[in-house]
């Protein structure tokens, strides 16, 4: 029986290992845009995301939202995405300034629906998971904040400059492993 539950085990590390890789490969393209294609961002976000793979269990826990917080929260991101698409598109094309300020600010309108969005499916939340949450976005914006300041030093050494746009981004990202580490925290 302990072999069987060592195979369990191991087999379950390795899927672990192989889930944590696979994110370090997203956050480690990223990684690789902003380094300059050298490949080591690559490498980096692969072995950062295995060594956070081999400690963390694999599948967390979810949150457990209500059927229409859910659906409110798919029809902001979409809402959201879609003008964010919109406003590219828009502002690509020959328009007036004035339209130009209207088409720059027009996700700004659907971000402030998500941001309610968000808001209330904390708030449906229980006490453990809205600590969880708490503690979440608190890692998420202390991380964004050392990120984008140590990265803004590397710029005036020579590092490429990056658009605004990837500081939403690498947030929600700071959050979701915020979460994940919360998450294992109070297994």
């Amino acid at each position: 029986m302990n072999k069987t539950n060592s195979d369990d085990t191991r087999g379950s590390r390795s899927r672990n290992i192989a889930l944590g890789a696979a994110l370090g490969l997203v956050i480690g393209g990223g990684l690789d845009l902003l380094l300059g294609d050298s490949g080591w961002g690559l490498v980096i976000g692969i072995l950062l995301g295995a060594t956070v793979g081999y400690f963390v269990k694999f599948p967390l826990p979810l949150m457990e939202y209500p059927g229409y917080i859910i659906r409110r929260m798919v029809i902001s991101v979409v809402l959201f995405l879609g003008a964010l698409f919109l406003s590219q598109w828009l502002l690509n094309q020959e328009l007036d300034t004035t339209y130009q300020y209207l088409a720059a600010v027009l996700p700004a309108i659907a971000g402030l629906f998500m941001a309610y969005s968000t808001g209330s499916a904390i708030a449906q939340l229980d006490e453990l998971q809205r600590r969880i949450q708490l503690e979440a976005i608190g890692i998420g914006f202390g991380a964004s904040v050392l990120v984008t300041m140590t990265y803004s030093m590397l710029v005036q050494v020579g590092f490429p400059q990056v658009s605004w746009s990837f500081v939403p981004l690498l947030m929600v990202l700071m959050w979701g492993l915020g979460k994940i580490w919360t998450i294992w925290k109070y297994r």
